[in-house]
């Protein structure tokens, strides 16, 4: 049984999404060429360099701007190649705001004109930054098709580095759907094109890769050797991240040989550096590995009546529930599931049966959730165990028929075959490779040892002597400016690391919490008519937007839309919005409560359990305040409730304000009463606007005051009639032009839906 984490290390992964946004060029440097460029074709790569800068530094309307300006000089020139690079950007920052739908049209006019000008290095970025999109939404089958199509195009014509990035995406797209032969054919060209460019980073990552395949394949020799590669380049350009990584690889094989010593060495290497960046998904995976190795060690001592298997035991169990209850802390469902069938393996050899069959249906819920082939083929094994131990035939036939389904579908005789032939055919084009090499260096011998004879032919005395005497004052000039630049680099190298180890974090965050929120697709397909302005302080966000459709007991759909703002901003206001988000999603779905005042109480409850656990000595009143909306639109009815901000309505060009329950969504110590329940009849032309306390509460103006509600009253009345898109422009200037050169203080989200 696969008991320990694999890190498939896929470069493209972990630092693309960093490094493109690392340094960017001087935003000052650019606005001030702008200033003297004529209306023509450098003026627009000039703007197109400025949105790329903004979008490096998360200034995403700044970006935007910049996009359109490049867009609409390049229509008024003739620029193609001008229009494709604005709409590749506009494509970026919609992805940023997680706008998946508006990206991939964005990265679909870019392709029209970069085919329309037959431009095979825009033909590349255009499939490339579309296949991005469709890989980020899941849609593997629609990503897949795009990537290959790059790889086609921008071989011999795009860097090699950025080739790299393609064909590992391609490689983890074919690993997840168990197609080892496919991962493995491009984990290679990964590599080829890699050392071509001696990128040495992507070249660990792709051993990595290479070794996690192999390893599903059971072959541990190639696999440990692939390992040691990736941590050997890896220890050579001082990578932690990736040290660490090859270290728990490394550490599964020596375990899998029984050599559990030198097993737990690796794991002790690698959880210290995990510790010394607080990376928890790390800590995780390597406590569950210890475990792992701890329950090995117990079934050998238990087998040989050794003295220390209670002790071992309780290792194990102490391992694995460290790993469990940090996995819950991030969300991470692979591992949740991967570590509750650990420990479901060791209910069933203690035959604790009913403990074991309750973590083993939660690792096979979760992996079913994930589309986790691997995890369920495991699963289903040792469920299939547990009903054979207790006599259970019909059970265990059919967990055990599961079992054979998964595993046919990850393991076949076809796919062995590919395999093999694939590992040949990489080793004959590498030796060819280095022939051909060995060739072209011995002719460039041989043509230099020809022209110094040339050179030395017609050289003179004199001109050699003048020649030694320049050469001496240069090469002392050189040295100190050599030594000054390395120094000079250094600094900026370790400037470089510490800042992309903090926001490579949070960047990572970022799209976790951007895909817990309600997505484009869902609003469009319940609401008739609707603006979402989201504009988070920082690159993660305290407030959300979250939605849910559900089926009433009177058997009609409503549409429950959540509005919410969480206590703090930053990481600190995104992880009590990812907390916020998981308890509303089990009150409604698990618990099958749809009423909004209901569903605010239940909620409040669960939050402050979560909180304030039994013997905290400090209460912690962290929480929410929340609009919660539950339309139906057959009926023309919405029943809504309110945690300390408001609703209003637009009707007849009128505003109405429904009051909100002073109190939050957690803990409160004056007096605590059930929300309130308020029902809107609803008619056709309404305008509903629900908002967090952030636009209202920007400082800006002339006096550097608040907006403040009654001005956010008055411009929402004025711009009711327009339709919501253009709503959604007139606030976002209105801001800009209010907050000036202030920072933003506060997370900002106003929500209008038009009846």
């Amino acid at each position: 049984m696969q008991k320990s984490f694999k890190f498939i290390f896929t470069f493209f992964l972990i630092l693309c999404l960093c490094c493109l946004k690392a340094q960017s060029p001087e935003i000052d440097s650019l606005l001030n060429i702008l200033k003297i460029s004529k209306e023509d074709t450098s003026k627009v790569n000039v703007l197109n360099q400025l949105a790329d800068s903004y979008w490096k530094k998360d200034m995403l309307d700044k970006s935007f701007s910049s996009c359109q300006n490049a867009l609409s000089l390049s229509e008024k020139i003739g620029f193609k190649s001008g229009s494709v690079n604005a709409y590749l950007n506009f494509a970026k920052v919609y992805d940023e705001q997680g706008e998946v739908i508006r990206c991939i049209e964005n990265g679909q006019k870019a392709l029209s004109i970069a085919y329309s000008i037959n431009d095979k290095s825009l033909i590349y970025s255009s499939l490339n930054r579309i296949g991005i999109s469709y890989y980020f939404e899941s849609d593997y089958s629609q990503a897949l098709s795009y990537f290959l199509k790059a790889l086609k195009v921008g071989e011999n014509i795009v860097d090699k580095k950025e080739l790299g990035k393609t064909a590992s995406y391609l490689g983890l797209i074919y690993f997840n759907q168990g197609n080892y032969p496919k991962a493995l054919e491009y984990d290679f060209k990964a590599i080829k094109y890699n050392e071509e460019c001696d990128y040495k980073k992507g070249i660990a990552s792709a051993y990595t890769n290479i070794g996690v395949i192999y390893d599903a394949q059971k072959n541990s020799d190639k696999a440990l050797e692939s390992y040691l590669k990736a941590l050997k380049i890896a220890e050579e350009i001082d990578y932690k991240k990736a040290v660490s990584f090859s270290l728990i690889n490394i550490s599964g094989i020596y375990q899998i040989r029984g050599e559990l010593s030198k097993a737990l060495e690796y794991l002790k290497r690698a959880l210290k550096i995990f510790e010394e960046k607080n990376d928890k998904s790390g800590i995780a995976a390597t406590l569950n590995n210890i475990g792992a190795l701890y329950e090995d060690e117990y079934k050998v001592a238990k087998k040989h009546s050794d003295k220390t298997t209670d002790s071992l035991l309780l290792l194990t169990f102490e391992y694995f529930n460290k790993s469990l209850a940090i996995h819950r802390e991030i969300e991470n469902k692979e591992g949740i599931a991967m570590v509750q069938a650990n420990i479901g393996n060791v209910f069933l050899n203690e035959k604790k049966y009913d403990d074991a069959i309750r973590c083993c249906f939660e690792s096979l819920t979760i992996a079913k959730e994930i589309d986790g082939l691997d995890q369920i083929k495991i699963t289903e094994k040792i469920l299939a165990d547990i009903y054979h131990q207790k006599k259970d035939v019909a059970n265990e036939l059919l967990h055990y028929q599961a079992y054979i389904a998964a595993r046919d579908s990850l393991f076949n005789a076809e796919n062995t075959e590919k395999f093999v032939r694939t590992e040949m055919n990489f080793d004959f084009e590498k030796k060819q490779a280095l022939e051909e090499l060995e060739q072209e260096k011995k002719d460039a011998v041989s043509l230099a040892n020809l022209n110094r004879q040339k050179i030395i032919s017609y050289s003179v005395v004199g001109g050699l002597v003048v020649v030694l005497f320049f050469s001496v004052l240069l090469f002392n000039r050189f040295r100190l400016i050599r030594r000054q630049k390395a120094i000079i680099e250094l600094q900026k190298m370790m400037v470089d690391e510490k800042n992309k180890e903090i926001t490579d974090s949070i960047h990572y965050a970022k799209r976790i919490q951007q895909a817990l929120l309600a997505s484009d697709t869902l609003l469009k397909k319940n609401l008739p008519d609707f603006f979402i302005y989201y504009k988070p302080k920082d690159i993660v966000s305290g407030d959300f937007y979250w939605a849910q459709n559900v089926s009433s007991t009177s058997g009609n759909s409503r549409f429950i839309l959540a509005t919410a703002d969480c206590t703090g901003h930053g990481v600190p206001g995104a992880f009590m919005s990812l907390l916020n988000i998981s308890k509303l999603s089990d009150t409604i779905n698990e618990k099958k409560i749809i009423s909004p005042d209901l569903i605010l109480n239940d909620v409040r409850e669960e939050i402050i359990k979560v909180l304030n656990p039994e013997g905290a000595e400090v209460k912690s009143k962290d929480g929410m305040d929340c609009v919660l909306c539950s339309f139906d639109f057959n009926a023309m009815k919405l029943d809504v409730a309110l945690a300390n901000n408001p609703l209003w309505l637009v009707r007849d060009k009128k505003l109405i304000e429904y009051k909100p329950d002073k109190m939050p969504v957690g803990m409160y110590f004056e007096n605590v009463n059930s929300f309130n329940l308020q029902t809107i009849k609803l008619q056709k032309g309404d305008i509903v606007y629900a908002f967090t306390d952030g636009y209202a509460d920007q400082f800006g103006g002339t006096k550097g005051k608040k907006f403040k509600y009654k001005k956010l009253q008055e411009l929402l009345l004025s711009i009711s009639e327009k339709s919501m898109e253009e709503q959604r422009k007139e606030l976002n200037e209105e801001l800009i032009n209010w907050k000036g050169n202030l920072e933003q203080v506060d997370d900002i989200l106003v929500i209008g839906i038009r009846i």
